[in-house]
């Protein structure tokens, strides 16, 4: 499966939960820069730490037999697969992977891959509040998603904290 990096980028969101962040070097991987990046934990932006997600993002169209081997174009050294959650009603899927060379655990959601997925974002949805935070405004299209995953999230979160 091949996916251009603008539909990644514009069709994927990641969420990155850290428990602390290493520095960042190169890697090979299908979206590549130079390994001149600062460190996500200082102020500036980090290339090298944002190809990694978006080639963690892209992961997501790949189907969970590629992910469980961590055998895709855009899997790279260093990752483990934990498990993947999906809704089929709502056609939702993303995954958990363990991220050794940022110490860090990352979720990834697959996103827009059909038509009615992009009428629905080019549509005028609403935004709502993201949960309990009031001022943090989300598409309703994700918040629905991730609300229906969410139990399997949390449940595999816990999991993966504990491992």
């Amino acid at each position: 499966l091949h996916i251009s990096m603008s539909w990644c980028l514009l069709s994927v969101l990641t969420i990155l939960l850290m428990a602390w962040m290493a520095s960042s070097s190169s890697s090979s991987l299908p979206f590549t820069s130079s390994p001149s990046s600062p460190s996500f934990s200082s102020s500036t932006y980090d290339e090298t730490l944002s190809l990694r997600l978006v080639n963690m993002s892209a992961a997501a169209f790949c189907g969970i037999p590629a992910l469980h081997a961590w055998s895709c174009v855009y899997c790279f050294p260093g990752v483990s697969f934990l498990g993947a959650f999906n809704n089929v009603s709502e056609d939702t899927f993303g995954y958990m992977a363990y991220d050794s060379h940022e110490d860090a655990i990352v979720l990834a959601f697959r996103g827009s891959h059909g038509l009615l997925d992009w009428i629905d974002n080019l549509s005028a949805a609403p935004m709502v509040p993201w949960l309990d935070y009031k001022s943090v405004y989300v598409h309703s299209g994700f918040h629905k998603a991730y609300i229906s995953l969410r139990p399997q999230i949390v449940s595999q979160l816990k999991t993966a904290i504990q491992k």
